[in-house]
């Protein structure tokens, strides 16, 4: 019989077994999911559960369910959004995973498996070229699901610098705490610098990162879609970006710009998701904005901090475009 939870993280066994077992339980009787089997836990947060499944028939699938007073909403949004979405990523090598069924009563929505691996791991195992070639890919894939309603807007991001501002660095060491500070004063010259010029919204991801795509035989497919989010496609650009640098960096030190590789800052135009005029605009703004939310929220000992820092202190030495 195949485990009910993944052993992946270990802390959270309890809560993943409890998870499941309740959602085996509630399902005992659904008209379309009785006898489905967890086979694994996959998270378990205020955006909704997400389990590996095993359906009655013997397939294969995720299932999302959200249990907060908007599940029924939430359902409803995110398989509308997978359904427009499909239209037009359904084949070819850009994909995202289809909404197989959807429950809004129960708060659930049935998703079709990511084949592949997680592009998170298929960038660690990279070389350059191959490190090059997925991250272009990955652009290409967020331009494709951005282009239907790209409208250009001014750009005045106060909102997020605001953010920055109040987030809380209760945990950062006294020399974290210059650098965020820092970080403000310079984020604050880039939006007086860029108020007004033009950026691209369209309906976005909203956290698009490599463990949200994955790779398999030259097909990229894309998931965790939540729903119908517009912001600036600058903004996921500079998420994937800086959470690359972080948490895929090239095998090879080599140049930077802004903080982050050079190689992966210029694969990335390479795809086309954000438009070059604003790569020095709205992407550098919110690619501070990104290293600002990781640095306040890592803890003292993590294994990245240093990658952090660094990525901050360059980013911080980078002249502001005119």
């Amino acid at each position: 019989m195949d485990p009910p939870v993944s052993l992946y993280n270990r802390s959270r066994l309890e809560l993943s077994l409890e998870a499941a077992h309740q959602l085996e339980r509630d399902l005992a009787d659904h008209p379309r999911l009785a006898g489905l089997r967890v086979l694994e836990v996959l998270g378990l947060d205020g955006r909704g559960d997400v389990f590996a499944v095993r359906l009655p028939d013997g397939g294969r699938a995720i299932l999302k369910r959200y249990l907060g007073p908007d599940g029924a909403g939430t359902v409803l949004r995110a398989k509308a959004e997978l359904d427009r979405v499909a239209a037009t990523m359904s084949d070819g090598p850009l994909r995202i995973v289809r909404c197989l069924y959807a429950d809004p009563d129960a708060g659930i929505v049935l998703l079709s498996e990511a084949p592949g691996k997680r592009l998170v791991d298929a960038l660690r195992a990279s070389g350059p070229g191959g490190q090059r070639r997925l991250i272009r890919q990955a652009s290409e894939w967020l331009a494709a699901y951005t282009a239907p309603g790209r409208r250009l807007r001014s750009f005045d991001p106060g909102h997020w610098l605001d953010r920055c501002r109040q987030a809380d660095r209760a945990a950062a060491e006294p020399a974290d705490r210059a650098r965020l500070a820092a970080l403000e004063e310079v984020l604050a010259l880039r939006r007086a610098a860029h108020r007004g010029r033009p950026v691209t919204h369209a309906a976005t991801h909203a956290d698009f990162t490599p463990r949200n795509l994955s790779v398999h035989r030259g097909v990229m497919t894309g998931y965790d879609v939540q729903g119908h989010a517009r912001f600036a496609i600058a903004r996921d650009a500079a998420q994937f970006l800086v959470w690359s640098a972080v948490h895929c960096a090239p095998r090879v030190p080599g140049a930077r710009r802004l903080g982050l590789p050079v190689a992966h800052l210029d694969a990335f135009a390479e795809g086309g998701a954000v438009p070059e005029a604003e790569r020095d605009t709205a992407q550098a703004f919110f690619i501070g904005t990104f290293l600002h939310a990781m640095l306040a929220t890592r803890a003292p000992g993590s294994e990245v901090l240093e990658e952090i820092r660094a990525a901050v202190d360059g980013y911080l030495a980078a002249p502001v475009a005119p």
